[in-house]
């Protein structure tokens, strides 16, 4: 499912290409990157980004296989995070079948958020984490394993934050055990669950920023929802996507109703902590999702199941999904079924000839385009501070923001903020710019030389 998900997903990359500029200049330099060297309305500017091991790494893998192969890794490491879910539920006791319904369950969750970006590790590092916090229950000396993978979350992905508080609701659960005085056997008690804890904090401080990565995390977060960013917003009830969510949540409720005998506390924190988070934004659901999923396996009423005996027909149906799962490689695509009803170009196809006319017409050029766009042309144009702005909205102040969004809406005075910047391209989108692109069209200041697809091409008169 994870492979026919992501080979479905034709959208815009947004994230993608910002990355692969960075992991180029740090691979390059062989120096980390602390200051902006893509725009030219922040250049130089100091920055703080603990995603610099996944770029690095994904930028090799775009040198030596492109865009398809950073496709591949990526549906690689998100098939591993919910095969992990799966077989952590199996682990604690649920069947095959439970297990796999609900596997099914966490990936049309996730759908909507399967982009190819530094945040699919942060998925597979929390299903890890999970695992372990889990098998601390019989070999409490797994937990050594927590702050070795909080060490590398540090340094992959903002999201590193998210596993202290999974370790920390552990850690409760732990306490409030020894309070009630139940037995531990052979699990790990509060003494061990609070050493973890302290040590894991301690190892995400060895990246390249220390203690100021804490900063970069709530400054990303806030500012993303203050300008309304649409996955950092909160759920919407009635779009299909906060409907599943509040499906999730009730089925949760049910279940634990169901199955309250075998509810853990550490089931129980994990539910709640996580279930509030998700209220938050439509990305913290993520972990709701990865999290509910093993409570769910947890707690599901158990039944005496016989085994299934091996058949013809499991084995076929084993060789078609193998075969499904292989069709929707991206090397593969040009045969798949699925794309004779549903075209297999992405939006970067039309993106890059509208990149080359710009390197043509306008070497050195600083353009000015949809922030989404920015992070490709980054990538792309043959020169650096190219861009007005990029997908990096914790980087911007918030004057710049409004200055943005003014001239995006051709606002009074939109031209002299071109001029104060010294734009000399436009490359606007024809299905977002609308006002823009008749403004320019009107103006004596900018020259129409290309329609390409949706994109519409300008360049200032006095060029």
């Amino acid at each position: 499912m994870i492979f026919m998900v992501t080979a479905l997903d034709r959208g815009y990359q947004t994230d993608l290409w910002h990355h692969l500029a960075r992991g180029r200049e740090i691979w390059q330099d062989r120096a980390i990157l602390n200051h902006d060297v893509f725009t030219y309305t922040v250049a130089d500017q100091p920055i703080i980004d603990n995603n610099w091991l996944t770029q690095v790494i994904a930028y090799k893998l775009f040198d030596i296989g492109g865009l398809e192969l950073v496709h591949t890794a990526n549906s690689i490491l998100l098939g591993l995070t919910v095969s992990l879910i799966v077989a952590i539920g199996v682990r604690r006791g649920a069947t095959a079948r439970v297990a796999g319904w609900i596997g099914v369950i966490v990936v049309a969750g996730l759908a909507p958020t399967l982009l190819i970006r530094p945040q699919t590790v942060s998925m597979l590092l929390f299903a890890s984490m999970l695992y372990v916090l889990l098998q601390a229950d019989q070999k409490p000396r797994t937990l050594c394993v927590a702050p070795l993978l909080m060490a590398l979350w540090a340094n992959v992905h903002g999201a590193f934050p998210i596993g202290l508080v999974l370790i920390g609701c552990f850690t409760f659960a732990a306490c409030v055990d020894r309070i009630r005085k139940l037995p531990f056997g052979d699990r790990a008690g509060p003494g061990a669950m609070i050493a973890c804890l302290v040590s894991s904090f301690a190892a995400t401080l060895a990246n390249p920023y220390g203690a100021h990565v804490y900063g970069y995390v709530l400054n990303t977060s806030s500012r993303a929802s203050g300008r309304v960013i649409q996955e950092w917003l909160r759920p919407e009830i009635f779009s299909i996507q906060g409907g599943f969510w509040i499906a999730s949540i009730l089925a949760m409720i049910a279940l634990a109703i169901v199955g309250r005998r075998h509810v853990r506390l550490w089931a129980a924190t994990l539910a709640l902590v996580f279930g509030v988070i998700s209220c938050t934004s439509v990305r913290m659901s993520i972990w709701w999702y990865l999290s509910a999923a093993v409570i769910a396996m947890s707690i599901w009423p158990r039944r005496d199941v016989q085994p299934a005996k091996p058949s013809r027909l499991a084995g076929l149906m084993y060789a078609a999904i193998i075969l499904a799962m292989f069709v929707c490689l991206p090397a593969m695509q040009r045969w798949n079924p699925i794309f004779l009803i549903r075209p297999s170009e992405r939006p970067e196809d039309n993106l890059a000839q509208l990149t080359e006319a710009v390197a043509v017409a306008a070497p050195n050029a600083r353009v000015f385009s949809r922030l989404e766009w920015g992070e490709y042309l980054s990538f792309h144009l043959p020169w650096k501070n190219a861009v007005y702005m990029d997908g990096r909205i914790e980087i911007y102040p918030d004057s710049l923001w409004d200055e943005y969004r003014q001239i995006t809406s051709a606002e009074p005075g939109w031209q002299a903020k071109l001029d104060r910047r010294g734009v000399t391209v436009l490359l606007l989108d024809r299905h977002y710019h609308d006002g823009l692109i008749e403004a320019a069209t009107k103006s004596q200041e900018w020259k129409l030389i290309a329609v390409i697809g949706g994109g519409v091409i300008f360049v200032a008169s006095s060029r």
